[in-house]
């Protein structure tokens, strides 16, 4: 199985850079997720943004969705 690297091309342009979701709450922006807080409820939603060195690198397709599932996973073994 190869690569098909205009398929990742296209993804680099879907990447999730930046939430905007007023209705979950106030907005706090971190590295690589955003968290939104409402009264005693915090919704975390994982970006595909990369960071090194506490600098924001840049993105990656899907990365948040995979770091969710590892989350998620971790969470209700």
């Amino acid at each position: 199985m190869g690569t098909d690297l205009t398929f990742l091309r296209d993804q680099c342009e879907r990447a999730l850079v930046r939430t905007d979701l007023p209705e979950l709450g106030e907005r706090f922006e971190g590295k690589e997720r955003d968290s939104y807080v409402s009264g005693e409820r915090r919704t975390i939603v994982v970006s595909d943004r990369v960071n090194c060195f506490d600098v924001v690198a840049g993105t990656l397709p899907y990365k948040g969705r995979g770091i969710a599932a590892k989350e998620l996973l971790r969470t209700f073994s």
